[in-house]
């Protein structure tokens, strides 16, 4: 049931108290001071790395592009998805919300998220979004990824069994197409087609980091499996959830290097010890993060640039609708989020 219409409601009620700012702050520091540690934990072991090393300067191109490419799709659907449970409480647009999600994917890594709270105040100010709407919309977006997550382990589990590829793709297809069938049924019998929708959505993204943590390992000469990459991914998704640094900074990395740890005879080769394989998965996953930059960098400034051009034709147009508020408070002030307060 959608959350009930209080488009007055007060926007202090997305601020973020004195003590969760710091929080978020102390979150952000530990995120990068833990990325400064998987450089050096990485840096420490560069002689038993060399062939990591060696091998992603020899990396084929069409890998190096697909590992390119692939925070491009973990865009569109994510993208796609949070559009198709938001349309239904306002007239937003694919493009539109492929924008603010492009711009607050950058933002994000900054402390207390102001992506999200920047893309629930657009939300309220251009498509009629109540801060209420969107705070039940953030909890069933966290419903989703859990139930991508889970869709992950139980994928990973499947696949384990079977050492036959046609099989292997023939589950990975068959789990897509019955959730993409349930949507399809759903939306005939006037069910919540929406929420299905964007769980075959979130699936294709999940599919997606499991190709993109296959590409970056094969890239370092480490070839894993595709329930290994499951794992990894599952691994990689869960620690991303955690509300301690943006977009998982730090957290992601080192939740693959010991999750590689906990299970060397699985990842690794016999006889490979626990710090080479986490010493690997830190490299593997040094890398993905390098790849996503290369992309969020540019693709969240013209995200964001979108987001400018659009307040600013808003401001030359006083007398177009927008939604019915109160005077927006200096928390929620900006495209995206809070301004700076130094």
């Amino acid at each position: 049931m959608p959350a009930p219409d209080t488009s007055n409601a007060d926007p202090n009620s997305l601020a973020l108290s004195p003590a969760k700012r710091r929080r978020a702050i102390i979150g952000s520091i530990i995120g990068l001071t833990l990325v400064v540690a998987a450089i050096v934990a990485v840096a420490l072991r560069r002689d038993e790395l060399a062939g990591a090393w060696d091998a992603l300067v020899v990396a084929p191109a069409w890998m190096v592009a697909l590992a390119l490419a692939s925070p491009l799709l973990n865009l569109v659907f994510v993208s796609l998805a949070l559009w198709i449970i938001t349309a239904k409480h306002g007239p937003v647009r694919p493009a539109e919300m492929l924008a603010l999600v492009s711009g607050a994917w950058l933002l994000n890594y900054l402390p207390m998220r102001p992506g999200m709270f920047g893309r629930i105040a657009y939300h309220r100010k251009f498509n009629n979004i109540s801060l209420s709407t969107s705070a039940a919309l953030l909890v069933l977006s966290m419903g989703l990824t859990a139930t991508a997550i889970a869709l992950l382990v139980v994928l990973g589990l499947a696949l384990r069994w079977t050492d036959s590829l046609g099989v292997e793709i023939a589950i990975i297809a068959g789990t897509g197409g019955a959730i993409g069938l349930g949507a399809l049924i759903l939306g005939q019998t006037k069910g919540p087609w929406r929420i299905a929708a964007a769980i075959f959505l979130r699936y294709l993204d999940t599919l997606v980091w499991v190709a993109r943590y296959w590409l970056v390992f094969h890239m370092v000469g480490h070839a894993l499996s595709f329930e290994q990459a499951c794992a990894i991914a599952a691994v990689s998704q869960a620690a991303t959830a955690i509300p301690i640094s943006g977009n998982g900074l730090g957290l992601r990395e080192w939740a693959v290097g010991l999750s590689m740890a906990a299970l060397p005879s699985w990842f690794m080769q016999p006889g490979a010890t626990g710090a080479q394989a986490t010493a690997l998965g830190l490299a593997g996953d040094l890398v993905n993060r390098g790849v996503e930059m290369t992309i969020a960098v540019p693709v969240g400034l013209i995200g964001m640039a979108w987001v400018a051009n659009r307040l600013r034709q808003h401001a030359r147009s006083p007398e177009a609708p927008t939604a019915p508020r109160r005077p927006t408070p200096p928390t929620l002030e900006g495209p995206f989020g809070p301004p700076d307060q130094t």
